[in-house]
């Protein structure tokens, strides 16, 4: 089963959006679409900022900020689409790699095989429940503004706006889904490979006879080199986003920096209407976000198992593991210690709980800063 295939729909979602995706076998109408699509990407991003800025013409502080914003979001979809312009390498020895561990399989395929059956449908509600929610909330937020705005002005400082922004907009938002469907992928490899330690460590303890020292250590062998392949795959994920990713999430940041000044700014100046859907754009990027992070958790909680698992498989004792058997899980164990599977951000720290829990004190810290804010005089 090719892997490819199973997630060609999500991979042409993102192409849409300017997204460049590699991958190899690509026919030749996809490599127009794709080269395509960024191309003109490109072409439509690069004029928005100044064409926005002579359409709203910002002087107030809120515009401003309002303007500060949307050039931030059109520089993201900018970056991420150079990005995966110039990452084709990268991006092919990612699946390259796919294809080296799946060869490592070929005595239990069926174990590729099931997950890549279970693999699908989760992936897709997360990424469906993604789209679906970004597209509810931004609707919800166009409709309440022509509701309750002038319509002929709701159509010049609102919709006109929105149309311009709402690709570069959910160019962002796609960049998050795919780099959460690499990230699924190399964690369901994960899986597979913890899977084949659970049942190496039976094989120990169950086995009273004298086993095979030559298979043994052939089969340690295979584990080893997949380990080695999954981190490569690690770190093909991690040069694919190193930019793209670290432009977006900062930029979320900023806009949730932004929706909590425009909330005050609407409680200050009593437009009480205008907040709740105000609040809603952080909603929509929290959420993105906090997908991403737990993603990435679940992958550093399922590749901490495997030193956990290697460890256990040595302190079975028994007559099977003779020195040389023993050697070759120390070394599998000192290299899963040295090839440590992670997300990066940028090149600063780790996607993780650690990197969620700097979100929830910022946002909570801009929360307290509101309410005191709020405070009567």
């Amino acid at each position: 089963m090719e892997l490819v295939t199973i997630v060609n729909s999500y991979l042409n979602l993102f192409r849409f959006f300017g997204i460049c995706v590699q991958t190899p076998g690509m026919s030749y109408y996809t490599k127009i679409f794709s080269y395509s699509a960024s191309i003109l990407s490109v072409i439509y991003v690069i004029p928005l900022a100044p064409i926005l800025y002579f359409q709203t013409k910002p002087t107030k502080t809120t515009e401003i900020v309002d303007y500060i914003q949307c050039v931030c979001i059109y520089f993201t979809h900018l970056v991420l689409t150079i990005e995966t312009l110039f990452t084709r390498n990268s991006q092919l020895r990612f699946w390259y790699y796919v294809k080296k561990i799946e060869g490592l399989y070929l005595n239990n395929i069926e174990d590729v095989t099931n997950a890549y059956g279970q693999f699908k449908r989760p992936v897709f509600q997360k990424i469906l429940i993604l789209i679906a929610l970004s597209i509810v909330l931004e609707g919800y937020l166009v409709v309440n503004y022509i509701v309750y705005k002038d319509q002929t002005k709701a159509v010049v400082y609102t919709i006109m706006p929105w149309f311009l922004n709402i690709y570069s907009v959910m160019a962002g938002r796609a960049r998050h889904m795919s780099h959460i469907l690499a990230i699924e992928i190399l964690k369901m490899h994960i899986e597979i490979f913890n899977n084949s330690l659970i049942r190496l460590n039976r094989k120990f303890k169950k086995s009273q006879l004298k086993l095979d020292t030559t298979t043994m250590i052939e089969e340690l062998n295979f584990i080893k080199f997949r380990h080695t392949f999954i981190w490569e795959l690690c770190k093909s994920v991690n040069s694919c986003y190193i930019c793209s990713q670290f432009v977006n999430i900062f930029v979320n940041f900023f806009q949730i920096t932004c929706v909590s000044f425009y909330v005050y700014h609407m409680f200050a100046n009593g437009s009480f209407a205008y907040a709740f859907p105000t609040m809603l754009l952080a909603i929509a990027v929290a959420i993105h976000i906090f997908v991403l992070l737990r993603t990435c958790e679940n992958l550093q909680f399922e590749s901490q198992k495997s030193a956990h698992l290697v460890h256990d498989i040595l302190q079975t004792s028994n007559e099977n593991k003779n020195d040389l058997i023993r050697n070759c899980l120390v070394n599998i164990s000192l290299q899963i210690h040295h090839e440590k599977i992670s997300i990066g951000f940028g090149r600063l720290f780790t996607l993780n709980a650690t990197f969620m829990t700097m979100m929830v004190a910022t946002i909570t810290t801009y929360l307290v800063i509101f309410i005191q804010l709020l405070k009567p005089t």
